[in-house]
């Protein structure tokens, strides 16, 4: 992902986060919505009410297909979510938790849940579980062999 890519869809979020920050009381949000239009690369954030919140061009999205809206589109938020909430950006928001970041298609479909904001658990996610497979059978193989 470029870099100004990277930072593009940071301050697109956090802009769409700053009207949580200093509200009185907590809204009940279950997700924020994406919703990637491919021939003009905006990625529009919707609230659970369809309400358009914020959206930003992505310049390398235009024209993306079907096959790669899952594997780059998806895995590119996903990367910049977790970089959000490493950096403390989900932390001081008036929002009940949890909620989480949502990839639907023209459909409204979920395509991939991005990222889940939440306090009290840990959420496991298939890149976190991807190759556990292999990398068990190898470590009970090398038990074996010992």
């Amino acid at each position: 992902m470029h870099p100004d890519t990277a930072t593009a869809l940071q301050e697109a979020i956090c802009h769409v986060l700053a009207n949580y920050i200093n509200e009185t009381d907590f809204e009940v949000i279950t997700d924020f919505h994406l919703h990637l239009d491919a021939d003009t690369g905006i990625l529009s954030i919707f609230d659970d009410n369809d309400m358009l919140l914020g959206s930003v061009t992505v310049e390398e999205w235009i024209d993306v297909d079907g096959d790669e809206y899952v594997t780059i589109v998806a895995h590119q938020l996903s990367a910049v979510l977790r970089q959000m909430a490493d950096a403390h950006k989900f932390d001081n928001l008036n929002i009940a938790k949890p909620f989480n970041f949502v990839l639907e298609d023209d459909q409204h479909e979920t395509i991939e849940e991005l990222y889940i904001v939440d306090d009290d658990n840990i959420y496991i996610t298939g890149d976190l579980l991807a190759g556990i497979d292999q990398e068990l059978d190898q470590f009970l193989g090398h038990l074996m062999e010992e």
